[in-house]
């Protein structure tokens, strides 16, 4: 890793690129074509680190398994899950205050909306009324996603470059 964006001499950035295989031969003799075999026969390529977190590789230890030195590998997220519950408040009534005259609230039924007593439907100028018992009722709950367009910790930009 390198803190300047000027390559200094003897190395080469990490930017994927393909080199001849003969002017670079001392690297070429250490990483072959682990990175991209070039044209194939007179060019290989380094490792394309721009953009990329550079992860020490597993050796034994059983962090990440399987990995092969240098092979690259696509991000990933954790599985996890979101729960989410709304508190039941039992079955309850709601009082309101219904109008006289000019209503429109039938009397008393078990389908209507809003009850009243058949007396106080259309003779009294304002007649108290409730909503009818919804019963023992839980809401439901939406968990949103959010976040970014990708997983990534904290880091610091630096230019990655191999000596050859």
């Amino acid at each position: 890793m390198w803190p300047t964006s000027t390559v200094p001499a003897g190395y080469l950035e990490c930017a994927g690129q393909a080199v001849s295989r003969t002017t670079y031969a001392a690297l070429f003799a250490i990483i072959g074509t682990s990175f991209g075999s070039g044209d194939g026969s007179t060019t290989f390529n380094i490792p394309d680190m721009r953009g990329e977190f550079a992860r020490g590789w597993d050796h034994g230890r059983g962090i990440d398994t399987g990995r092969v030195l240098g092979s690259w590998q696509d991000e990933a997220f954790k599985s996890h899950s979101h729960t989410a519950s709304t508190a039941s408040s039992g079955s309850h009534n709601h009082s309101t205050k219904i109008g006289g005259d000019n209503n429109s609230v039938r009397g008393a039924t078990s389908t209507n909306a809003i009850t009243m007593s058949e007396a106080a439907a259309d003779t009294a100028p304002i007649g108290t009324g409730q909503i009818v018992d919804a019963g023992n009722h839980i809401h439901t709950v939406t968990v949103d996603s959010t976040g970014g367009l990708e997983t990534r910790p904290r880091n610091v930009a630096w230019m990655f470059i191999i000596k050859f």
